[in-house]
């Protein structure tokens, strides 16, 4: 993008944590963008001092025409948050787009314009076949096109498991249509498949959309949340304080992330949104229990991803001890949160089981893609069965 609009392009040599933003941030003070791209966690990383830090916010929007993410779906409050700053620097929000892409597929999906649709990723670049799978309760997306690698060098074996027999590539990516009567309006991303896991009742939990709503729920005290609850009764979550945020919740500077996983203020905050969050959901969907994890994740062992994510599957297998906690009954460890059951029970939550809709139901079938996508070269074969 840069080359072919005769730009410059700069290299951030920061990362989205608490001591790589500030790199980040002394990058920005030396260079004003105007096309800025992060990944949601550095985004949200950066917020905290653009808030905060007049001087930033000024060389960060002075020239700034568009911004873009990827790697992940945007939280609404940080959305929000950007929005309100860009309207407070220069008079108006920047326009934020995304995409989807991969190591194997490049850029494979871009949104043409703003919009505030959680997991949004857009339509196919021009060109590149995409065929939706269904899979369990989901449909994989597999790409065909220039764009997609022939294959992994010297590796015959991985290659071979990577495409299917058609020769598309299988992302492991879940999507789904925004409105499946017009197709035209994009896709949005349904988490990564191997994410998920059943419920011992045999109920699927999408890890990926869970945790975005549980994120939006606890903000802005929470980094992220590990959903736990494979082959359980019920699901559970490892909370990964933000930091930041909870020095300002409870003025205090600097507190050690132990102090913080009992404190008690803390505790009564979270054991309230818990509640709030209790009403009305459906198994699949409801945490009935957190605990806040006393110790930094690390990206050297692979519990964080260099975008900033957490990889959910590996906390869950590597801190069982935790996981334990979370299911002993009565609750011992001091860093246990449960909602007010008062306000939960008397809402009926943990007695009421509301039944999903799959996605093929929400998707409807067949699906009216043929047409539509006839200009992009969409495969929809896989949803008519065919």
């Amino acid at each position: 993008m840069a080359i072919h609009n005769g730009g410059s392009l700069y290299i951030d040599d920061g990362n989205p944590t608490a001591q790589g933003v500030q790199r980040t941030i002394e990058n920005l003070r030396e260079v004003s963008p105007t096309f800025y791209c992060n990944v949601p966690k550095g985004f949200e990383a950066l917020v905290e001092h653009l808030r905060t830090d007049d001087s930033l916010r000024e060389a960060f929007f002075r020239d700034l025409k568009m911004l873009h993410f990827g790697g992940a779906v945007l939280p609404a409050h940080v959305r929000t948050a950007l929005e309100a700053l860009g309207k407070q620097t220069c008079g108006a929000a920047v326009p934020m787009l995304t995409g989807l892409g991969s190591t194997e597929a490049c850029l494979a999906f871009c949104t043409e314009e703003p919009s505030d649709i959680p997991g949004l990723i857009g339509k196919p670049v021009p060109g590149m076949k995409l065929k939706l799978v269904a899979t369990d309760d989901k449909w994989e997306a597999r790409l065909k096109g220039l764009n997609i690698t022939p294959g992994y060098w010297r590796d015959t074996q991985r290659t071979s498991e990577a495409f299917d027999h058609e020769g598309y590539y299988c992302t492991g990516d879940a999507m789904r249509l925004i409105d499946p009567d017009r197709p035209e309006r994009g896709l949005i991303f349904d988490g990564r498949l191997s994410e998920n896991f059943k419920l011992v009742t045999g109920t699927w939990v999408n890890v990926g959309t869970l945790r975005l709503h549980l994120v939006e729920h606890f903000a802005p005290l929470v980094q992220d949340i590990v959903v736990v609850g494979e082959g359980r009764d019920y699901l559970t979550g490892i909370v990964v304080l933000n930091l930041p945020a909870c020095e300002q919740q409870l003025g205090k500077v600097g507190p050690p992330l132990d102090a913080l996983s009992t404190d008690a203020n803390l505790h009564q905050w979270f054991a309230q949104r818990l509640a709030t969050h209790c009403r009305g959901q459906s198994s699949s969907m409801r945490l009935e229990r957190l605990l806040l994890l006393n110790q930094p994740l690390s990206v050297d062992r692979g519990e964080l991803t260099d975008k900033g994510s957490v990889n959910q599957r590996l906390v869950r297998e590597r801190y069982s001890d935790l996981v334990a906690c979370l299911y002993a009954e009565p609750p011992q460890d001091p860093r246990t949160i449960l909602p007010r059951l008062t306000q939960c029970l008397n809402s009926g939550t943990f007695l009421t089981s509301i039944r999903q809709p799959s996605p093929l139901e929400r998707m409807g079938s067949p699906m009216p893609l043929a047409t539509l996508f006839e200009e992009n070269n969409y495969d929809t074969r896989a949803l008519h069965g065919i």
